[in-house]
């Protein structure tokens, strides 16, 4: 197929497509290019990804990974189900029906906050704040605003907490109202 159709299929340039071949050149799949008439894109006949490898164990670790109640409350749930689907379908067909039984026997419920509100809201942002390392405006119960460096989330078995870089962790429940500020910063690089 050439690099101007895919690219209309694909709804990118066919500038895009000749990078991302090369790219997939790079990374190992069995891609070639013809030019001139009747030429295109053309990947080998029969190839197809696979996590070769990969055992059962192991495919039911990475499913673990994708826990769909914790992604549901970061705003990932569409990313992680799609992720899921296509780690299954790498799978040998042996070891695909057995890391699905893992919901059978694996549940993972997530503890809800104690106070009403924006939680899940809350969590998206400060995902969003920690990858882009924006500083946050917090305010607790009774207590002044602050600003604040979201170093990471935590969920334990008394829920959720944020752990700062300059200061110990906030419990989200205690957070009385948040705000992304536009201010980032670089995180402190380990000793």
């Amino acid at each position: 197929m050439s690099a101007e159709r895919l690219g209309s299929e694909l709804a990118v340039s066919p500038r895009t497509i000749l990078r991302d071949v090369e790219a997939l050149r790079y990374a190992g799949v069995p891609i070639s290019t013809v030019r001139g008439p009747g030429g295109g894109i053309e990947l080998r006949e029969g190839f197809r990804t696979e996590l070769t490898g990969l055992n059962t164990d192991e495919a039911r670790v990475l499913l673990i990974a994708g826990v769909p109640s914790l992604a549901r409350r970061l705003g990932l749930a569409d990313a992680a189900d799609s992720a899921r689907r296509k780690l299954l379908q790498a799978l040998a067909p042996e070891h695909r029906a057995i890391a699905e039984g893992l919901d059978d026997w694996l549940r993972v419920e997530m503890p809800e906050p104690r106070e009403a509100g924006d939680d899940a809201d809350r969590l998206t942002r400060l995902v969003r704040a920690i990858h882009e390392g924006r500083a946050v405006r917090l305010r607790s119960w009774g207590g002044r605003p602050r600003d604040v460096r979201p170093r990471a989330l935590v969920v334990g078995p008394r829920g959720w907490r944020l752990e700062l870089h300059d200061d110990g962790p906030v419990a989200l429940d205690d957070i009385r109202e948040m705000r992304l500020l536009g201010q980032t910063f670089d995180p402190p690089q380990p000793d």
